[in-house]
């Protein structure tokens, strides 16, 4: 574990009294205790009561960076709006050549009716096969069930 931080150099010129005070008081940020203990061990050895403190301070500190990184890992507004422009493209683009066809004018009535529903379909079964539509694919978000992050189904 590494015993230096910001405070650690600004701590090393302080008294005795100043880091105990600093140890136990509310106003203090963590960082700022770790650094109080720390220079109380080098000055005095290892104190239980201060050992146990900055234990403590470290588990809560580790626990907030997991949570961090939980809550940043369901941030995909931005890469699932471009998910969507790309899904959007692909479908305007398979219109497009469909429509290029030359065809009997009332198959390419019953063919521009079925395109309707295409986008709907190509999303229902893109994420009920693989959790994911080509634009999740390529901006690399993928849609799972939030309890055990397992793939979603049709359902």
């Amino acid at each position: 574990m590494e015993k230096h931080n910001f405070f650690s150099d600004k701590f090393a010129k302080k008294t005795t009294d100043g880091l105990r005070k600093i140890t136990v008081s509310s106003s203090h940020q963590e960082a700022a205790k770790l650094a109080a203990i720390w220079e109380l061990e080098r000055r005095e050895g290892v104190n239980e009561e201060l050992a146990t403190i900055a234990e403590d301070i470290q588990i809560q500190k580790e626990q907030k960076k997991e949570e961090n990184r939980v809550a940043l890992k369901y941030q995909t507004s931005g890469p699932r709006f471009f998910a969507a422009l790309i899904d959007w493209g692909l479908m305007m683009l398979i219109v497009l050549l469909i429509n290029l066809i030359p065809m009997i004018s009332w198959i390419q009535s019953l063919i521009n009716a079925l395109l309707i529903i295409l986008p709907y379909g190509y999303s229902v079964l893109m994420h009920a096969y693989y959790g994911q539509t080509v634009g999740k694919i390529l901006m690399s978000v993928k849609v799972v069930t939030y309890s055990n992050e397992s793939d979603i189904g049709i359902g």
